[in-house]
């Protein structure tokens, strides 16, 4: 589009009473970016010599066409040499080309005058807006966090438009929307999304819609962000031993560390006993779970000796260049002949077992309740004969916690057992609950024989 260069510094004046006629039409006229408009004038009567101008605005200050020799124009004559039609063409319009256009004709002089005015021609530009961007977090989000999305798009006109966001298929609410920044004479519009980012939203899909008057028959523009690329979902870390602890003497047992359904596939895993740091496990094949998450395993098989009993064994995983997860787990062994009492049931009938004297006996009391105790004991002996032979305040028990911190695991060890702990033994869980205590008890009859 050529630039519009003013033919003077002087606006011409208006001069009532000459019999001149200036027709314009249409009154208004809507054009796209990018096309070329008509303004069509046509001038009848008072034959005098001047010519016609053009101008854009009412105050006539914006030149837009003029037959004097010498000027720049930005229309074009649709008949030359016509001596009643002066219609013009402007190419190429553009959003700052709206406004009102008047066609004017004037009289020749050292400062023109207008004869007559049209009552102009308004132009309405209509620009298509950009193609939205959407601008994400710029690291990932950990699943059950939010996160926080941006649309922009701009040079559109007029400011009227529509912003909506979709997250597979269906409308979320934007919280905020700003189409009011105008640039030069077009607009400039950003809506924001939050959303909560979950587990499964690997392959869901996050668009931004834009609807606008200059895209009728074309459909909305769109912009799609993969929320998989901004996502994070943690491993679940499990650690555990086959068969579970405690372990028969002499048995081959492996400890496995799994860690499971995380997102991106980034992820190391080690798993050594910490007493032998320097043998390591298997990490086996890492495996696509249907949910999209992936999972990875590490296994260390061995016997169980004497030497392996208690040894504590550490797994580490390292996800998505995120702290280290440090899991532990310990290895008990039995001897065949020690003795194990399950219990867990309130009334249990109470189970008889003999052991050796000098072996040591193990009490095993496992919650399958489902919640966690107030406070468990164990007692020796019923009656008037009860005593307590363990709590987690008595710290000169001849007793030991089997597992020790295990909110599950209650069970309790006694080494070098003898005659005299011959008897029968309970393990007494407390659980205060609304409705009042809940007390359950398993119990187990013990004989001890001599060597």
């Amino acid at each position: 589009m050529a630039v519009i260069q003013e033919w003077s510094d002087h606006t011409p004046e208006v001069v009532t009473g000459q019999n001149v006629e200036v027709a314009q039409l249409p009154e208004s006229i809507s054009v796209k970016a990018g096309e070329t408009i008509t303004l069509k004038c046509t001038v009848a009567g008072g034959n005098l010599p001047g010519g016609v101008r053009w101008y854009k605005g009412t105050d006539r200050n914006q030149p837009v066409y003029s037959d004097k020799q010498g000027t720049s124009n930005q229309g074009v004559r649709v008949i030359p040499g016509s001596n009643t039609d002066f219609s013009i063409k402007i190419q190429n319009v553009r959003p700052e080309d709206a406004g009102t256009y008047y066609c004017g004709k004037v009289k020749a002089g050292l400062q023109e005058s207008v004869l007559a005015l049209g009552n102009g021609t308004l132009v309405s530009v209509i620009a298509m807006p950009s193609q939205p961007v959407i601008i994400g977090p710029t690291g990932r989000i950990t699943a059950g966090s939010r996160a926080s999305f941006s649309c922009s798009t701009g040079g559109f006109f007029p400011q009227e438009i529509t912003v909506s966001w979709l997250k597979d298929g269906k409308k979320i609410p934007a919280e905020i929307l700003n189409s009011n920044e105008k640039q030069s004479i077009s607009y400039r519009a950003e809506s924001t999304v939050n959303i909560q980012l979950e587990q499964g939203d690997m392959k869901s899909q996050l668009i931004c819609q834009i609807e606008h008057t200059s895209l009728d028959g074309q459909g909305p523009l769109q912009e799609t962000f993969t929320l998989g690329d901004v996502l994070r979902v943690p491993p679940k870390v499990r650690l555990e031993t086959s068969p579970p602890s405690p372990v028969p003497l002499n048995t081959t047992v492996t400890v496995t560390c799994n860690a499971e359904s995380f997102y991106p596939d980034g992820e190391t895993l080690e798993l050594f006993a910490k007493d032998a740091p320097t043998r390591r496990g298997t990490v086996g094949p890492k495996s696509s779970n249907p949910d999209g998450t992936f999972s990875l395993k590490s296994s260390l098989e061995m016997m169980a000796s004497e030497e392996r009993n208690s040894s504590v064994f550490l797994c580490q995983v390292q996800h998505d260049s995120q702290p280290l997860v440090n899991t532990i787990i310990t290895l008990f062994i039995t001897q065949q002949d020690e003795m194990k009492g399950v219990g867990g049931r309130p009334n249990s009938n109470p189970e008889a077992v003999t052991i050796t004297a000098g072996k040591t006996l193990i009490l095993i009391c496992i919650l399958t309740q489902g919640y966690v105790p107030s406070s468990v004991e164990w007692y020796k002996d019923l009656g008037n004969d009860q005593k307590i032979i363990y709590r987690e305040s008595d710290k000169f028990s001849r007793w030991e916690r089997f597992v020790p911190g295990s909110p599950t695991d209650f069970s309790v060890r006694l080494k070098n057992i003898g005659p005299k702990d011959s008897g029968t033994y309970c393990c007494s869980m407390v659980k205060e609950i609304p409705q009042g205590r809940k007390d359950i008890r398993a119990k187990t009859v013990v004989s001890v024989i001599g060597r």
